[in-house]
């Protein structure tokens, strides 16, 4: 009766303890889900903002001096599926101070775009379906988020719009080209808006084709316009031209960057304008979905013109962002207050994935574009967010500034007066869902977002349970490494019926049997060396050392566990000490390797 009742006991603790931790890990996975890992010196960690409903665009404008960071996007009310628009006020230290759904009537919103003009009134705009056509509105907010206007129409009845782009120019006026891609109406199109959101200039077509327009402003307040516009079936072209603010309306005179196919199957994505000294570069990407035998793809291009002479507009170029994950590091002089970039030569070819491009304005001669990119990790892909810094018509250097565990979409990047980076971007978190994510290179955001907290500490805690688990979870594996060992103690013992290790042949046969698990271990996972997890700044030597160490140091300790079971005992087995020998190592194996086999 009391080895039933202990047996009882011992069986509802296990249980208790099997869903206790099972409860810890899923709390810990969604704890830890809240802020990225920290991907550069120069950047803080990326923190997780709320939840979208849309594969778009944040919206993204930051005061000059960089104490209030405002983002917008399109959110789902949780059991209705209604899409509603979502706004959030960062301080300076990246905390969130206010968030909350804006009181705007609208239809299926998409293309959210903030302003920031100089009376700190921010400028939303945004499109969503009134009647049969697409519309481009636009409200103005105060600070805290309360409508100062009430949203209006800005686009005419008669056109569906197809994209669009707004920019605040020298004059302190918002300047907006938008585009219709069908019917009558269609071409690209100009108005502008004073600070009040009045409309100063009514829409106007510049050109009678056009779609996917982008705004940069330069130093003297000089807007600079690319576009795409398709001549024929199957084929686009990237045009670029000048818009002097004070025209109005607005004229245009346009030239012809590039012209490149765009068959079945592949997406054209939006072109990016930044400004660098003299020079204007304009950025534009291919996406290749795949199909049959053709494996998807991106990559991005850019061209560079003197500013005010682009008839010397240079040929198209590839941006070539190497798919290291671990890349080497240069300090570097920047106006973005950055200190260290990897050089775009470490490898041989450029990732199979650059594109979704967004620029900032301009600092000291340079300018800054974030790309979603494919980075190779050492088990696996996955799409992150990389910075780049151009300047004298070429690529400086980059940097990685948001590592996530899920594919990193449509970077929007922004500047504010003292150079500090801010950026915005969104997160594949499941079927029609995204995480937006917010990250900055300003010393108090990266004070507050990298600093350690106990919330960091029990994530640790329950990502190493996990990795725990995991690890366990893999065990079936080791058959394969265990089988060949065992038929060979098997036709020992069944030839020699001899298993005291006292003698010289079951010895023998025991280091046989070690050498052909190790041999095997490795011939059917020969990547378990590069899968062992490391500290991120290590240097190349050590982490050398330490990747052909450590399957030494796990078989010595397997080893030492064994001698010690057969050292204790007067009748040492030779399959039994073989079996504790070959549990050790490929438990120990498991939970070294496999945390960085899931992870990268």
């Amino acid at each position: 009766m009391m080895q039933k009742g202990r047996r009882s006991w011992v069986l509802k603790g296990l249980l208790g303890a099997i869903t206790l931790l099972g409860a810890m890990i899923l709390v810990g996975c969604q704890m830890a889900a809240a802020k990225s890992e920290r991907a550069s010196a120069d950047w803080s960690r990326g923190e997780k903002i709320g939840q979208a409903a849309l594969n778009d665009r944040v919206a993204l404008a930051v005061a000059p001096l960089g104490d209030s960071v405002y983002l917008a996007w399109v959110s789902r009310y949780e059991g209705k599926g209604v899409e509603l628009l979502r706004f959030a006020r960062l301080d300076g230290t990246g905390r969130i101070g206010i968030q909350k759904d804006l009181p705007i009537g609208v239809d299926r919103p998409t293309e959210v775009s903030l302003l920031l003009d100089g009376q700190d009134h921010l400028h939303l705009t945004w499109t969503a379906q009134l009647k049969d056509r697409r519309r481009l509105f636009h409200a103005r907010l105060d600070p805290s988020g309360q409508l100062a206007s009430y949203p209006r129409p800005l686009s005419p009845e008669s056109a569906s719009v197809h994209s669009y782009t707004a920019a605040l120019n020298g004059d302190g006026h918002i300047d907006i080209v938008w585009s219709a891609q069908d019917g009558e109406g269609q071409g690209l199109y100009h108005l502008r808006l004073n600070t009040w959101g009045d409309v100063v200039v009514e829409s106007h077509r510049l050109r009678e084709a056009g779609f996917d327009p982008a705004l940069q402003v330069d130093r003297e307040g000089r807007l600079h316009l690319a576009w795409q516009e398709e001549p024929a079936f199957g084929e686009h072209s990237i045009l670029y031209a000048a818009l002097d603010p004070a025209d109005s309306p607005a004229t245009l005179e346009a030239y012809r960057l590039a012209t490149f196919p765009a068959p079945t199957g592949v997406v054209a994505r939006r072109p990016s304008v930044g400004i660098a000294g003299d020079q204007v570069f304009v950025f534009w990407s291919r996406e290749r979905r795949g199909g049959g035998m053709t494996p998807p793809s991106a990559e991005s291009y850019y061209v560079v013109l003197p500013l005010g002479r682009p008839q010397e507009a240079g040929e198209p170029s590839r941006v070539s962002v190497p798919a290291l994950n671990h890349p080497a590091l240069d300090t570097i002089t920047s106006g973005y207050n950055i200190r260290e970039v990897a050089r775009p030569g470490q490898a041989p070819f450029p990732s199979q994935f650059v594109y979704l491009p967004a620029t900032a304005r301009p600092a000291q001669g340079e300018v800054a574009a974030a790309f979603t990119v494919e980075l190779g990790g050492r088990t696996k892909n996955i799409l992150q967010i990389v910075t780049t810094f151009w300047a004298d018509g070429d690529l400086l250097g980059y940097q990685i500034a948001g590592k996530t565990r899920n594919s990193s979409l449509k970077p929007a990047l922004a500047v504010d007066g003292r150079g500090d980076l801010h950026l915005a971007w969104i997160d594949t978190a499941g079927f029609g869902s995204f995480e937006v994510y917010y990250a900055s290179t300003a010393e108090a955001v990266r004070a507050h977002l990298n600093r350690i907290t106990a919330t960091d500490v029990v994530a640790a805690f329950f990502d190493l349970l996990w990795a725990m688990v995991q690890g366990i979870s893999f065990l079936p594996i080791t058959l394969a490494w265990v089988f060949v060992p065992l038929a060979v103690i098997a036709l020992y013992l069944f030839i020699g019926a001899e298993g005291d290790l006292a003698r010289r042949g079951p010895r023998i046969v025991l280091v046989v049997a070690v050498v052909l698990y190790v041999g095997f271990k490795y011939l059917f996972r020969p990547g378990w060396l590069v899968a062992l997890p490391l500290p991120r700044r290590i240097p190349a030597k050590a982490a050398d050392a330490l990747i052909y160490a450590t399957p030494l140091i796990i078989s010595t300790v397997a080893g030492v566990v064994a001698w010690l079971y057969a050292k204790k005992r007067a009748f040492a087995n030779l399959l039994a000490t073989f079996i504790l020998f070959a549990g050790c190592d490929a438990l120990l194996t498991l939970l070294v390797y496999v945390p960085g086999v899931l992870r990268e």
